[in-house]
C-alpha cells in the first residue's frame, strides 16, 4: 500500500508498504479521507514532537476492511470516522472526563502510525460509525472540529458579546463557525494573509483585519466601547499572537490558547493580574465533543466550500512540503486517498 511517511528530518516520502494487520480489539480500515493537520507540518519543520519513521495523518474517514480477533460489532463496509486520541481510561484524569489531557495519552500520527496511507489499523475504540447523510469527505474534518468545540466550551457558560481569532487558518475558521452558531457574538478575526480574511468574512466574521496593516488592539477598542474583547481565541500559538489574546481582552475576559506554533509567551502579567483576565489552554477534546462535532457536520452547520482542496495521495509529498515551506495558498488539505 502507499502511505505518506515522515522518514527522517525534514524529509518526507510516499513509500511503498506492506499492508497492516489488525490485531486483537482492532480494525483495518480502508482510507477514504485524511487531512493535513498543521501541527504535523509544524512537527516536521521543527523536529519537536513527532519522532521519524512515522506515516502522518490523524484526521480521517474511510471504510471497514477487516476485524481483528475480539471486533464483533463492525461489519466489512460499514462507513466510519476515526478519533486519534488514545487515552489509558484508567487514570484520575480519564475517569473525571478530562481522557484529552490523560498523561499517558497516545495519538495515531505521533505514537502510533497514521491515516495519510492507503490502510491503516486502529483500536476498535476509536471508531465512531457515521450517519448515512455524512460524507466521508466532511466526516474528515471531525478531528479539527471537535478542537474547536472543546476551545469554545472551554470559555464557560457566560454569554458574551465581542470574540476575537487570531489566525484564519483551519482551527481558526472552524472556531470561527462554532461561535457563531452557539452564540450572538460579534467575531473579529485577526489574519494577515487576505484570502483567509475573505474566507472568515464568507463564513460569517463581522470584521476581518490584517495585523501588519491594523493597530488591533485600537480597533477593537473602538468596536467595543472601550472595553475590549469578551473572549480571545488564539489559533496561531506564537508568543507575539499570545501578548495580543490577552491584551485584547477586557477585564476578566478569557483567552484560549489553542496554537502550538511556540513553546513560550511574553505576555503583560500584570495586565492579566489588575484585569483578572484569564488564560486556558485548549488541547483536543473528549470523546463526548467528538461526538458533538460529528453532529455540527451531519447538521450542516459547518461550511467547506471554498477553503478546502482536494489532492490526491499521489501527490501528497509535493503538498505537504508546499505547506511546509509556505507555499500553494492552500488553508486546509484533504488527501483523497484513493486516488
Amino acid at each position: 500500500m502507499r502511505a505518506l511517511v515522515y522518514t527522517a528530518p525534514s524529509e518526507i516520502e510516499l513509500l511503498e508498504l506492506p499492508m497492516p494487520k489488525p490485531g486483537r480489539g482492532e480494525v483495518l480500515i480502508k482510507v477514504a479521507w485524511c487531512g493535513i493537520c498543521g501541527s504535523e507540518v509544524e512537527s516536521f519543520v521543527s523536529g519537536r514532537r513527532r519522532k521519524p519513521p512515522l506515516i502522518m495523518g490523524h484526521e480521517f474517514s474511510g471504510i471497514v476492511a477487516e476485524c481483528g480477533f475480539g471486533v464483533s460489532d463492525l461489519e466489512v463496509g460499514e462507513r466510519v470516522v476515526i478519533n486519534p486520541l488514545i487515552p489509558c481510561n484508567e487514570c484520575e484524569l480519564c475517569v473525571s472526563g478530562y481522557e484529552n489531557v490523560c498523561p499517558k495519552r497516545q495519538l495515531l500520527s505521533m505514537h502510533r502510525p497514521g491515516g495519510c496511507a492507503e490502510y491503516v489499523s486502529v483500536p476498535r475504540r476509536c471508531i465512531f460509525k457515521l450517519p448515512e447523510e455524512l460524507s466521508l469527505k466532511l466526516a474528515a474534518l471531525s478531528e479539527p472540529l471537535a478542537n474547536a468545540v472543546h476551545a469554545y466550551r472551554l470559555i464557560g457558560t457566560h454569554s458574551f458579546k465581542h470574540a476575537v481569532i487570531i489566525g484564519a487558518g483551519t482551527i481558526g475558521l472552524l472556531c470561527l463557525q462554532v461561535v457563531k452558531h452557539f452564540s450572538h457574538a460579534n467575531v473579529f478575526v485577526v489574519e494577515p494573509i487576505e484570502r483567509k480574511r475573505h474566507v472568515a468574512l464568507s463564513l460569517g466574521a463581522d470584521v476581518a483585519v490584517n495585523p501588519n496593516e491594523v493597530d488591533v488592539s485600537k480597533l477593537v477598542g473602538e468596536l467595543t466601547d472601550g472595553m475590549g474583547a469578551n473572549v480571545c481565541f488564539d489559533a496561531v500559538g506564537k508568543s507575539e499572537t499570545r501578548a495580543l489574546s490577552c491584551k485584547l481582552l477586557s477585564p476578566r475576559g478569557v483567552a484560549v490558547w489553542i496554537g502550538l506554533h511556540d513553546a513560550h509567551a511574553d505576555i503583560d502579567g500584570m495586565g492579566v493580574v489588575t484585569g483578572e483576565k484569564c488564560i486556558r489552554g485548549s488541547y483536543a477534546y473528549s470523546r463526548e465533543e467528538f461526538e458533538a462535532a460529528v453532529k455540527l457536520l451531519c447538521d450542516g452547520h459547518v461550511q467547506i466550500d471554498g477553503w478546502v482542496d482536494e489532492i490526491p495521495l499521489s501527490e501528497s509529498k509535493d503538498a505537504f512540503l508546499s505547506l511546509a515551506a509556505g507555499k500553494g495558498g492552500w488553508i486546509k488539505v484533504l488527501l483523497n486517498c484513493s486516488k
